[in-house]
């Protein structure tokens, strides 16, 4: 079946709601939010980023899982990604001047 969006809503849940013909429980169970959306950057800091701050600061004190091998294995790929990446660029370089192919991907110049 085809959606066809017939009207629009800043919130894209309820726009959702009347294009996909969702529950009006589902729309109202939204709107029940409307608060979060209500109030100071104060009441968004206490509300949002303090908490989010509390939990940062739980794993850096408790430390979390980390897949050594793995990570070794994402960093290998990484630097194989960039290998190609340098030599393709130094080849198109190339093709623009003479030199192209000897310019120093690494400066931050």
């Amino acid at each position: 079946a085809k959606l066809r969006q017939t009207s629009w809503h800043p919130d894209p849940v309820l726009s959702g709601a009347r294009t996909m013909g969702w529950s009006k429980k589902a729309a109202e169970d939204r709107k029940a939010y409307k608060h979060a959306r209500a109030g100071s950057m104060m009441d968004f800091y206490v509300r949002v980023w303090r908490p989010f701050g509390e939990v940062l600061v739980d794993m850096e004190r408790e430390g979390m899982y980390l897949d050594v091998p793995f990570m070794q294995q994402q960093s290998e790929k990484a630097e194989e990604h960039k290998r190609k990446a340098d030599a393709k660029f130094r080849e198109w370089a190339a093709t623009l001047c003479a030199d192209g192919a000897e310019i120093n991907t690494n400066s931050t110049l």
